[in-house]
Order: structure tokens, then sequence, then C-alpha cells
């Protein structure tokens, strides 16, 4: 299927999600945002539409995961949700393992009707006995989102600039405060 005239699910409306969401304006696709800390005008603004996580997996054709490990996403991807998407939906993890219940993600990649891009399992590596390692409807890539090519180098001049901003007593473009640290990814 091309990228083009879909629907794409982003899971949480955090700094990776609403990058995402300005990298997915280039194409045509509507976006979808599942956040509940942020609202319908929040989300807007980001350039997306706030819907309900069940929604989002029912009619999204990528859904794209990008939220937090927290208590309340532990497992938050399980049998209930992914029942529920398209044939043919990829589901995508960059953020952490936890969100998805692994047991029944591959129960339902066993069925052959969605697939999956996982950048992060629980635990890293997967065991060489996981399914996931065999099934041909998964790609997996060992958690190097953010990594490849001159990502290192971006995020290294990111932090020297922040550093420099912090010590001329700016503000930081990126500054995290402890109320946010508890909900970022």
């Amino acid at each position: 299927k091309d990228f083009y005239d879909i629907k794409v699910g982003i899971v949480s409306g955090g700094m990776v999600g609403r990058h995402m969401v300005k990298l997915l304006k280039n194409f045509h696709v509507d976006i979808l945002m599942y956040d509940p800390t942020l609202t319908k005008e929040e989300i807007a603004e980001i350039g997306a539409e706030k819907v309900g996580l069940d929604e989002m997996m029912s009619v999204c054709d990528v859904v794209s995961i990008h939220a937090p490990s927290i208590p309340a996403t532990d497992n938050m991807i399980n049998q209930e949700n992914l029942k529920w998407m398209k044939d043919g939906a990829v589901l995508v993890n960059t953020a952490r393992g936890s969100i998805i219940h692994e047991a029944d993600l591959i129960e339902e990649l066993k069925k052959g009707r969605i697939y999956a891009c996982l950048d992060v399992t629980l635990p890293e590596p997967p065991a060489k006995d996981n399914p996931l390692r065999t099934l041909p409807n998964v790609v997996l890539t060992p958690h190097i989102a953010g990594t490849v090519t001159n990502g290192l180098k971006r995020i290294a001049l990111h932090a020297c600039e922040e550093l420099d901003r912090f010590c001329a007593g700016e503000r930081m473009k990126t500054e995290v405060n402890f109320d946010e640290l508890s909900q970022m990814a």
C-alpha cells in the first residue's frame, strides 16, 4: 500500500509524537492522535485529530507508538485493541517494549492479518526463540531509532546548544520540568 490517502495514528503528543506529525504533513495522510493528557484543541494545534485509542486502532492503516513507559501505559496495546486493527495495518513501536503486551501481539501477528515494525521489545533483545524473530510480518530493529546516520551527531549538537543557552541564562528550547518528566517518553 502506498503512503498516500491513508490514516496514520500517533500514540502520544510528546516531543517525538509532535515531530512525527510535522514529518507526516509532507504526505497526503489523515493524522489521528491519542493522548489522554491533551485536549482536542491542543492536538488540533499540533496538526492532528484527537481520537480514543480503540478508534485509532480500528481506523488507522498505521499506528505509531511514541508514549512514555509509565504505569498507565504498561500493556496499553493488548488483545482488546489489537483485535480491532484493520487487515493489513502496521503497528510501529519506537517507544518502549512495555507498552505492548507482547504475547497478545504475537497471537495477533500469527493470524497474518497485521504487521509490526518493532524497534523496542521487552526484554531487549528478544530471546533467540521469540516468535517475533521469525514471523514473516514482523520487522525487528535493535533499538536504533534516532541513532542512524547523522542522528547521534544531531542529538549531541542539540545537547551542546541547550547547554550554551542554559549557561547564558536563556530559556532552553526543549526544557523539561519535574511535572513533565513523569509523562515523557
